[in-house]
């Protein structure tokens, strides 16, 4: 007969405030957690999630727009300069940092086509 072991439940506090706390399992409750509770006043823009690190600066593919997304409109504006000032055409809009977890979505499956392909040069490209 097969023990039955508890589910395990992993709980960290890195604030000093409280005993314990629930891990962050999403990434929207990773990057709100941070907002809340280390830097209030942050301004968050999720980027980069459809490329590889090599392709980031200078990227090969000139007419790709990077997909954004970031809790104030102003943060957005800037980091859509830099991204052009980095060699891209552009970025798309997504929305609030609450659809951060779309982006991180594309992460499984930009691994799975750089196996398939086997190269991790590859980016996704939104065609309009």
């Amino acid at each position: 007969m097969e023990e039955k072991r508890p589910r395990a439940r992993h709980r960290f506090d890195f604030s000093g405030r409280s005993k314990t706390k629930e891990a962050p399992t999403t990434t929207d409750q990773i990057l709100n957690s941070l907002n809340r509770q280390t830097q209030p006043s942050a301004n968050i823009v999720k980027c980069f999630n459809t490329v590889p690190n090599s392709q980031m600066v200078d990227p090969k593919f000139k007419d790709v727009e990077m997909m954004i997304c970031g809790n104030d409109p102003a943060a957005k504006q800037q980091v859509m300069r830099i991204l052009k000032e980095f060699g891209w055409k552009g970025a798309i809009d997504i929305g609030g940092i609450e659809n951060a977890g779309w982006l991180e979505a594309f992460v499984p499956l930009w691994a799975r086509v750089g196996m398939s392909l086997n190269t991790w040069d590859h980016v996704f490209k939104v065609v309009r």
